[in-house]
């Protein structure tokens, strides 16, 4: 039996927001790569298709990102002003993060939260900024390895780069105060991912061969911030998770304002080759 479709698909969905490599180990067992924590992951679909819900892929998505967002270890994190142990099978999120992380929209995160707590598959606590979610049916997700903590320091050479740029961007060009700057780090891969799937499309529909380098994707990051309209920046809907979010609006912006600026260099270059000296009617 192959790997379902569905839940193919919805991986595959994964992948196009969330470096990784997927990998088939065998007909039931699949192996991801996150390059967002360095770990590997296997996962088992064998019983997972013996829900009714399966043919949900959004259901399984989320499920699946619980799985592997939530802890291994004892571990201290703070939830509700206080400092708490996660369990094993625990995590601290909310609404809002699952939604940028997953793609699945607010209010159905909500929804699905509830309809696996309905179904004893979680256990939630709410607080007013997030919830503490454990896991109490697993989806047979499990980290299998995990680089050794000095190699996380050094991550993607690409991302390290753009995420060094971007810390200048946000400090002296804006002047912006980002206090969650640095846990952010995560959503500049997902935007050179997004910018690099644009570049790909874009290739395709025009019909060029053209290689996407690391330099190109660096200068394509640096190109859409600066770039990106004023109202971003004043409304403070600038920091890394929101761009992430509305990376598609955002970028339709930049090229309705490019295409304006064209029209209007084209226009004003039609005007000055006019001798207004020279009476039209002659």
């Amino acid at each position: 039996m192959l790997l379902p479709q569905r839940l193919s698909a919805c991986l595959g969905n994964w992948k196009s927001n969330i470096p990784c490599s997927i990998v088939r180990l065998n007909r039931s067992i699949i192996r991801l790569t996150l390059s967002t924590n360095n770990s590997l992951v296997s996962v088992s679909n064998e019983n997972i298709n013996e829900y009714e819900w399966y043919l949900d892929s959004e259901k399984v998505h989320l499920f699946l990102h619980l799985n592997i967002l939530a802890s291994t270890k004892m571990t201290k994190v703070e939830f509700s002003g206080a400092q708490i142990k996660l369990k094993p099978g625990q995590l601290v999120t909310n609404r809002k993060e699952l939604s940028i992380e997953t793609g699945i929209d607010e209010y159905k995160i909500q929804r699905v939260l509830k309809f696996f707590e309905n179904e004893k598959l979680i256990a939630q606590q709410k607080s007013n900024r997030n919830r503490l979610i454990t896991v109490l049916s697993e989806f047979s997700v499990n980290q299998v390895a995990q680089q050794p903590a000095q190699q996380k320091t050094s991550g993607n050479p690409l991302e390290n780069r753009c995420f060094a740029y971007l810390r200048d961007y946000y400090r002296t060009t804006k002047n912006i105060i980002y206090p969650d700057f640095e846990k952010h780090k995560r959503f500049v891969g997902y935007i050179i991912n997004k910018l690099k799937n644009s570049a790909i499309e874009r290739n395709k529909r025009m019909k060029i061969v053209m290689p996407i380098t690391d330099d190109y994707l660096f200068n394509s990051l640096k190109l859409f911030f600066e770039s990106m309209p004023d109202w971003w920046i004043e409304n403070a809907a600038c920091t890394l998770p929101t761009v992430n979010k509305h990376f598609t609006k955002i970028l339709n912006q930049i090229k309705t304002e490019y295409g304006k600026k064209r029209q209007d260099d084209d226009t004003r270059e039609a005007i000055a080759k006019i001798d207004f000296t020279k009476d039209p009617y002659d």
